[in-house]
């Protein structure tokens, strides 16, 4: 959301009325992890894999699902190439 309101597509006031709605669908569907300073260090061994082209913030991502055996679904050509290199689950379209 803070995107979508930083880009215009959002108004303040649309984002204060979704925010709890969205909190609600995070309760009953996600599981929210700590990100912690073993899934730091191990997304810069991904960043410096040799098969491996993405960004510190993804390979962030790839490593707390990596740890937590959680399955990537992603739009991301070079994240799902990336955990596929990595043997994480991912989906893509």
């Amino acid at each position: 959301m803070s995107f979508k309101r930083r880009t215009g597509q959002l108004s303040g006031d649309q984002r204060k009325r979704a925010e709890p709605v969205f909190r609600s669908y995070v309760d009953l569907y996600f599981k929210v992890v700590p990100v912690t300073s073993p899934h730091f260090h191990r997304a810069a061994e991904i960043v410096g894999h040799e098969d491996i082209n993405i960004r510190a913030a993804d390979a962030l991502h790839l490593a707390v699902a990596e740890a937590n055996g959680a399955t990537v679904c992603t739009l991301d050509y070079k994240m799902h190439n990336a955990a596929n290199v990595l043997e994480i689950g991912s989906l893509a379209p």
